[in-house]
């Protein structure tokens, strides 16, 4: 993880090269009939140790890190559908590239995301181009509300629920995207529509015209 430091990145990479101690082990005990991958980033495991699972997977594509080379949202970065060479890329890019890309084609995984718009992106990927990727909803567990309970007032409009570490600050999780896409709203929608925002503290104000609310950091 603190291999960053030695390059001109200047951010946390995951290099996933250290398997997860008792991962084998735990899974002949359960004898699973699926492995559903929900995260790969942080180190949780080797890439290697996952493409020699003996078992049906299934990948999560919370943004596009096991599609890309170390960057999880690509933006305007194509690398990760025209390929990664001597050209474009770094060593190590290319080598968490090929990594990446030997372990999908080992486990032959089936992918899911929260939006058509992932799914495309993973079929038109190098790594996911001969994968299945299916639209499915982020399912939230409603005990996540309860806790909330009182933190915002309850009304009848339509709320858009963003979220990360930092809130809106956070880069990686294309908060100006979302504030692009509600400029694009009438403004009879945008009457109707509240925008709620954890991972921040913040005083309530308006994003493209709709209000906003922010939830604080989530600690649990």
């Amino acid at each position: 993880r603190c291999c960053w430091k030695f390059t001109s990145y200047q951010r946390s990479i995951c290099l996933n090269i250290v398997p997860l101690f008792g991962l084998e082990r735990l899974l002949s005990e359960i004898k699973p009939d699926i492995v559903h991958v929900q995260w790969l980033n942080a180190d949780v495991c080797s890439f290697e140790q996952l493409a020699k699972l003996p078992y049906r997977m299934i990948f999560n594509l919370h943004d596009l890190f096991v599609l890309n080379a170390i960057q999880p949202h690509p933006r305007k970065d194509r690398r990760f559908v025209v390929g990664f060479d001597r050209e474009n890329s770094t060593w190590l890019e290319r080598w968490l590239f090929m990594r990446k890309s030997r372990m999908v084609e080992a486990c032959r995984p089936m992918f899911i995301g929260p939006s058509r718009w992932v799914c495309d992106e993973c079929r038109h990927s190098i790594i996911g181009r001969n994968s299945r990727a299916f639209a499915l909803s982020n399912i939230i567990d409603d005990r996540f509300y309860r806790k909330m309970e009182g933190s915002f007032p309850s009304n009848e409009k339509f709320v858009i629920l963003f979220g990360a570490y930092g809130g809106r600050r956070n880069k990686d999780k294309g908060f100006d995207d979302l504030a692009r896409a509600l400029d694009l709203l009438p403004l009879e929608v945008k009457e109707e529509c509240e925008l709620r925002i954890f991972g921040e503290t913040a005083d309530d104000c308006e994003t493209g015209g709709v209000r906003t609310h922010f939830l604080g950091p989530i600690r649990d």
